[in-house]
């Protein structure tokens, strides 16, 4: 059994040439319980079902005419994790998921639900994992379509990533990622898609200090109402960093 309880409050947002534009619309509180029975047929080897319900209490509406996104929602599962010798360990379900908005006007959103965590230790020293889930968001604002303002509350998240680690010497790691996210949005027609890779290398100093440097390339491609403006990112980071 598991019970989480969130609270997220926005800043006001400044605006090019002055002045601000508040976001407490955004302001809210998440609550989720899960239960997850499980029977273990031998060790490393386990099927599970899981139910989780949440409410989100948004503390008022955006105005404009737009309500609040508060809402309720579910998501059943059917699972099994898979342990092979702590070499390759598998957790992969699949399900249903839905969000019921407060609101008569938005809707819901939900569908199909699946999700897996796969990590194999090709060697001791290289690992590769896999990790893709589905997720209902909130929007932070009403989509403004061609013909005015649409409101959507939300939109069914889609994420897929790999990730390779590699010890190259005791004290040097490196790392290789790419992932891909689909938002699609409900009561409009507009779907995000973002991709990314990357690449990062760590240096321990010490056991505690480290150097690090990652780069990472970001495109996201919107279409639709209200469509986002697409865009080219890079980001590269240097930092240092103690760990325990």
């Amino acid at each position: 059994l598991t019970a989480t309880a969130r609270r997220e409050d926005y800043n006001a947002v400044p605006l090019v040439g002055g002045g601000f534009t508040p976001e407490s619309q955004l302001d809210n509180w998440s609550y989720e319980g899960a239960v997850r029975p499980y029977y273990e047929f031998q060790p490393g080897y386990q099927a599970y079902l899981r139910g989780a319900f949440n409410r989100r209490d948004y503390d008022h509406a955006q105005g404009d005419g737009v309500p609040s996104l508060s809402s309720s929602g579910y998501r059943f599962d059917v699972g099994g994790r898979i342990d092979l010798t702590g070499i390759t360990y598998i957790d992969a379900y699949i399900g249903y998921l839905n969000q019921n908005y407060d609101a008569s006007s938005f809707g819901t959103v939900g569908g199909f639900d699946f999700g897996a965590n796969v990590v194999w230790n090709a060697t001791q020293l290289t690992s590769v994992s896999f990790k893709t889930s589905r997720s209902v968001e909130d929007v932070n604002t009403a989509i403004f379509a061609g013909t005015g303002i649409t409101n959507s509350p939300g939109y069914l998240e889609t994420a897929a990533a790999i990730n390779v680690d590699h010890e190259l010497l005791r004290n040097l790691l490196l790392n290789g990622n790419i992932g891909y996210v689909n938002d699609d949005y409900q009561n409009i027609t507009r779907t995000d898609d973002y991709y990314s890779a990357g690449a990062g290398v760590k240096y321990l100093l010490i056991r505690n200090l480290y150097l690090g440097g990652t780069y990472t390339f970001q495109r996201l491609r919107s279409n639709g109402e209200g469509e986002a403006t697409p865009y080219d990112r890079n980001i590269i980071m240097f930092r240092i960093s103690t760990q325990l």
